[in-house]
């Protein structure tokens, strides 16, 4: 195979982190380009996307960290023409509802004809299995964000924030209804019914409007206990906020699966998620951190209580959850091997005289 081209339709985010290590790690066995829009800006980065497909060829690999909206119909065109290999990473379910901006039929168009689907969950991977007529379908776990973290004491972050001595749970990530940030604030009278000490940090940025998150604490009465820092912050600038947490919160209502886990698990965290998607792939419960009911909200107080009053255990979980990131199945050792193997086998494909369809 002369060439993988790993393509990015943006320049921040869980994505283009994650993008960038494969690119890191890859490049080290292969020839591996990484394109991404803010190095030329959007025009000029279309303009090399379509200059690099025009003039590839059976002998090379393009694969898409995203679908990229509406360009990817293009490529599919030159692809009939040029005769490479296309990879759709799904990091979301294709077929999700949450992406109503891409009609049905366009997604089915662009799934058909690609040539594999690289599914990070096993429960994505279930998921797509069920489509008919989608091509192969293989099993590549998500890894970590992070290869190493800037270390901070946590007794250091909480003074920072301005939350000493207090117990803390982090929500941390982009704001929106799938996310379910409602429930964990419902959530916080009862636990602080019990907890007098704990505090919620929301860190990320909102893709809603805030303020009935804002009404909603009002009306709750809990405004001493939530503190809000409501911005994008890079997770390679976490490090004070995973740091000052005790435990990280994931109330999702829907997801596929989650970058965040990962980040915790970097800084020794352990997670409570709720048990949608992926997720109870990714924490296992009581070894790695604890599985609550989804919009359970009395649930996911005694999770958290559970959690206060288990502290050993939970800094126990913490470091599970390290070692699994660091040596397990989501190590990059193992990613960049699952990979190289896709690619190898893509190779055998190509070497014959007539390159063959998966």
């Amino acid at each position: 195979m002369n060439k993988v081209i790993i393509v990015c339709d943006s320049d921040t985010g869980g994505i283009f982190d994650y993008s960038k290590l494969v690119y890191k790690k890859l490049a080290k066995f292969k020839n591996v380009e990484f394109l991404y829009h803010k190095k030329e800006g959007r025009f000029g980065y279309y303009k090399k996307l379509l200059s690099k497909v025009i003039t590839a060829n059976s002998t090379t690999i393009i694969d898409l960290q995203c679908l990229i909206w509406p360009i990817t119909i293009l490529l599919i065109l030159v692809k009939k023409i040029r005769g490479f290999k296309l990879i759709f990473e799904a990091h979301d379910e294709p077929f999700s509802r949450k992406l109503k901006y891409r009609p049905f039929f366009v997604r089915n168009f662009i799934m058909k004809s690609i040539d594999m689907v690289v599914a990070h969950s096993r429960f994505c991977e279930s998921r797509c299995r069920k489509i008919r007529g989608l091509p192969k379908i293989v099993y590549i776990p998500f890894g970590p964000l992070l290869e190493s973290v800037k270390t901070i004491k946590d007794k250091k972050a909480k003074k920072l924030l301005g939350l000493e001595n207090n117990f803390v749970g982090l929500f941390f990530g982009i704001i929106q209804p799938n996310k379910g940030l409602d429930i964990l604030i419902k959530a916080v009278p009862l636990v602080i019914s019990k907890i007098n000490n704990f505090k919620l940090l929301i860190v990320g940025p909102s893709k809603e409007n805030f303020e009935k998150y804002n009404k909603m604490i009002e009306k709750l009465k809990i405004e001493a206990y939530v503190k809000k820092i409501i911005k994008y912050i890079p997770v390679e600038k976490s490090c004070v906020y995973f740091s000052a947490s005790d435990i990280v919160i994931l109330p999702y209502r829907e997801i596929t699966q989650s970058a965040v886990p990962f980040v915790a698990y970097m800084y020794k965290k352990p997670v409570i998620a709720s048990d949608v998607g992926g997720m109870k792939e990714i924490v296992y419960n009581k070894r790695t951190g604890v599985i609550f009911e989804s919009e359970n909200i009395i649930d996911l107080s005694s999770k958290i209580i559970y959690c206060f009053r288990n502290q050993k255990k939970c800094k126990k979980m913490g470091r599970n959850g390290f070692d699994l990131i660091t040596k397990g199945e989501y190590s990059w050792k193992n990613i960049t091997k699952k990979y190289l193997e896709l690619i190898n086998e893509f190779e055998k494909y190509c070497s014959k005289s007539e390159v063959a369809r998966w």
